[in-house]
């Protein structure tokens, strides 16, 4: 068992490590590499989670199948989010990580019923729609979020590719803008935008 210990210490190690450098890379608006090193901390920690899915070990067990299924989400890995997310609500995690694995399969379910999936990659499916409003919130927890804020008081959540948030979304924040993307299929609490490119957010 310390083995096991030392081999999960070690991978989540490296998975933190990984994490670091892809919000490095997500900071200076490279895309590329934040989903690389993003891909790199999903599959260490993801292993780790593997040598603990036999355990009935918490919130250990759970909290390392959180991590890796919130990094699976975050590299556009939906099928393996949803898979880490159902094996670690089979076990018996603690009230407050089984809250957050509910709330992140929301965000996974959400983002799987509002793309099809086309040679490996997804895409949008739903047409193109529009909204003018205030931006506020940039970035909400590290998502590439923000919030759109009508004029009939109605808050919409964008999530935007990184580079359109460092170059577009901040250079907008607490504007009246009017965004162009394309809504999910699926509805709840918030509505969703995906902005498609750069020139589709402008000031109005």
């Amino acid at each position: 068992m310390n083995d096991k210990v030392q081999s999960v210490n070690r991978l989540h190690r490296e998975a933190m490590e990984y994490t670091d450098q892809s919000l490095v890379a997500r900071r200076y608006g490279n895309r590329e590499k934040y989903l690389n090193f993003t891909k790199l901390a999903f599959e260490k920690e993801a292993a780790a989670a593997q040598l603990m899915v036999d355990e009935d070990i918490e919130p250990t067990r759970s909290v390392l199948h959180r991590s890796a299924a919130t990094l699976a989400w975050r590299c556009e890995e939906y099928d393996e989010a949803k898979r880490l997310i159902c094996r670690a609500l089979a076990g018996n995690p603690p009230p407050d990580i089984e809250y957050e694995l509910n709330d992140l399969l929301e965000k996974v379910d959400h983002a799987l019923l509002g793309c099809a999936e086309t040679n490996g990659n997804y895409r949008a499916t739903d047409e193109t729609t529009s909204k003018v409003g205030f931006l506020k919130v940039a970035d909400v927890d590290g998502k590439s979020e923000c919030k759109l804020i009508t004029e009939a008081n109605e808050t919409w959540t964008i999530q935007a590719p990184v580079e359109t948030m460092n170059e577009i979304v901040r250079a907008y924040f607490n504007r009246r803008v009017e965004v162009e993307g394309k809504q999910m299929k699926k509805m709840r609490l918030v509505k969703r935008i995906l902005l498609e490119t750069p020139d589709q957010v402008r000031a109005v």
